[in-house]
């Protein structure tokens, strides 16, 4: 599990992409929190879909919260799930 860019400046680049392998079809949660916990997007991926097909996959997040607001300078933690299951998780910077 990994995203580039990392730092990702959302001024120079229009997405981050956060990559993961697969073994099998799954339905696939990312979660992305700031780092004090504050829950700011979610992406929902369907088995067998893009981002739940048992390969490579990546999905892509543009800088913004579930309000269309850029976030801020910082850290954050991203977790991979299934079925409520954390898979694995990750941390990607914000740096404008």
């Amino acid at each position: 599990l990994f995203n580039y860019p990392n730092p990702f400046n959302p001024a120079t680049s229009a997405q981050t992409e956060i990559g993961y392998q697969l073994d099998d079809n799954a339905d696939i949660d990312i979660y992305l929190f700031s780092a004090n916990g504050e829950f700011l997007w979610r992406k929902h991926c369907l088995a067998g879909g893009i981002g739940g097909s048992a390969a490579y996959n990546k999905v892509s997040w543009d800088g913004k919260d579930f309000s269309g607001n850029l976030v801020g300078n910082g850290m954050y933690i991203y977790f991979l799930l299934n079925n409520g299951t954390i898979l694995k998780k990750g941390r990607l910077v914000v740096f404008k």
